[in-house]
């Protein structure tokens, strides 16, 4: 989450009192072991991507998401789930400056 957290922190820099964020999360009421055995399948397929030369796919759980929003002194207004892939879930968020 740390680059995460230094992008969204230079973001917050620009003063605007509206910002959308797209991300790729694990939600927070799946179970342990679907996590767990998700998180596995993700770091193979990222072994593969990365000896293919592509970028990896970043997936941040939903809790440390909505903890750096509220850190950084915004309010998410609206979340819009983009795609279910049952691996991940990509929302977007639309935050308002608090």
């Amino acid at each position: 989450m740390g680059s995460v957290a230094i992008a969204l922190e230079n973001l917050t820099r620009i003063n605007a009192t509206h910002m959308i964020l797209g991300a790729s999360t694990t939600p927070t009421n799946w179970p342990w072991l679907r996590k767990l055995k998700n998180r596995w399948k993700l770091s193979w397929q990222n072994s593969k991507r990365r000896q293919g030369k592509l970028a990896p796919i970043y997936v941040h759980p939903e809790s440390e998401i909505e903890a750096l929003v509220v850190k950084l002194k915004w309010r998410i207004t609206e979340k819009h789930e983009i795609f279910n892939d049952g691996e991940r879930v990509n929302y977007f968020y639309m935050l308002e400056r608090t």
